[in-house]
């Protein structure tokens, strides 16, 4: 579904600022349920999966909040991976209830109502700064630089990924098992392009975060990817890379997913589970 379909019909207008965010998350991840609380709030479905050379496929619902800049991410599984008896259909989301914000002191509460007509209804709850009280903004013109200086730090790291991409090698083409191979199809294929699979950016914050995939290496037909943590601070010359993972795609995704970012820290999901990194 089209972002501007998301948007028809619903209780708020939306900002500027919070629907070039919401695009940028529609491009790379799809956004599957949508609900706008006001003109810089909202929440929203997101989705994970896992799987390997076995077993099957396991899913998660991910529940994303906006709140005037900032974002925080919880997910739930709900289907298994090995076996179906393990499923946690209590955990499906399929749309939101009630949505309610509180404020106290620095902190700012969101608690959202998460529907389940078989299980029952669950509340999640989700903490932001108070932008009011804790964090200088920077003004119109320091975000317009700062936009700039993102839009070329990725540029040239993109650079420098597709300069060593042209240089690897080629890997055997993987069909579906027990097929046979199409006529006129490759049996060997290049590597997958380097690309930017997920980004925060905070502009009046300083603060932006990319999530880099890239294949590094294969085994037969199995492709090995590498995912990068990057962040850039207005105030620092470079984009930093923080942290990564790496893993073949028979032994389950490599996965780096953002859940938080502020001036502060970010705080990540990975394959050991969530991690908090200070900035």
């Amino acid at each position: 579904m089209e972002l501007d379909e998301l948007l028809k019909n619903q209780a708020a207008e939306v900002g500027e600022t919070m629907r070039n965010y919401l695009a940028s998350i529609h491009a790379n991840k799809t956004i599957w349920v949508l609900k706008v609380i006001a003109p810089d709030i909202a929440v929203f479905r997101t989705d994970r999966s896992e799987w390997g050379g076995s077993g099957g496929i396991g899913k998660f619902h991910q529940v994303n909040v906006y709140y005037k800049g900032q974002v925080e991410m919880q997910e739930w599984q709900w289907r298994d991976r090995w076996s179906a008896s393990n499923d946690k259909p209590w955990n499906y989301i399929g749309g939101f209830g009630e949505v309610s914000i509180e404020k106290n002191g620095e902190v700012v509460r969101a608690k959202v109502e998460l529907p389940n007509n078989e299980y029952g209804n669950r509340t999640a709850t989700f903490n932001f700064r108070n932008l009011e009280m804790a964090v200088e903004l920077l003004t119109a013109e320091e975000q317009k630089v700062f936009a700039v200086k993102i839009e070329k730090a990725v540029e040239n790291l993109l650079v420098e990924k597709m300069r060593l991409w042209e240089a690897k090698p080629q890997m055997m083409a993987r069909y579906p098992a027990g097929s046979r191979m199409p006529a006129g199809m490759p049996s060997y294929v290049g590597y997958k392009q380097p690309w930017v699979k997920e980004k925060q950016i905070f502009p009046d914050q300083g603060i932006a975060a990319f999530v880099l995939e890239e294949q590094i290496d294969h085994h037969c037909d199995v492709a090995q990817m590498r995912y990068e943590l990057y962040v850039f601070k207005s105030k620092e010359a470079e984009m930093k890379r923080l942290y990564e993972d790496n893993a073949y795609e028979n032994e389950g995704s490599a996965v780096i997913s953002i859940v938080q970012l502020n001036q502060d820290a970010i705080i990540i999901n990975c394959r050991a589970g969530k991690k908090t990194i200070k900035l």
